[in-house]
């Protein structure tokens, strides 16, 4: 592959991403030197991969860790009394209604 960039576009590369000179070299070679659009493309493999760039602080990596809530936990509860329960309730076949059982 001919090395079609210069060094000052690299390095511009390097300050904007905080990428390496290496993986600035070789989007610059694959974009033909056009630096936005190796912008671009490092951005992107970035976002669609999970990785975030070297030069991001450690507190933006966690960003939304604190947006999650923890689990409802799990509970089990009567919502209708049956015919066990204590108090009224009505037999519908037998057109009764009892109390206290």
């Amino acid at each position: 592959m001919d090395d079609t960039s210069d060094p000052s576009l690299i390095e511009q590369f390097v300050n904007i991403t905080g990428a390496t000179e290496s993986r600035a070299q070789t989007l610059l070679n694959a974009c033909n030197g056009n630096l936005e659009m190796a912008i671009g493309m490092h951005l992107e493999e970035a976002e669609s991969s999970g990785n975030h760039t070297q030069g991001e602080s450690t507190s933006h990596q966690c960003v939304g860790e604190d947006d999650v809530r923890a689990p409802i936990p799990q509970t089990r509860g009567v919502l209708v009394e049956g015919p066990y329960s204590r108090g009224k309730y009505f037999e519908p076949s037998l057109n009764i209604l009892y109390n206290d059982l």
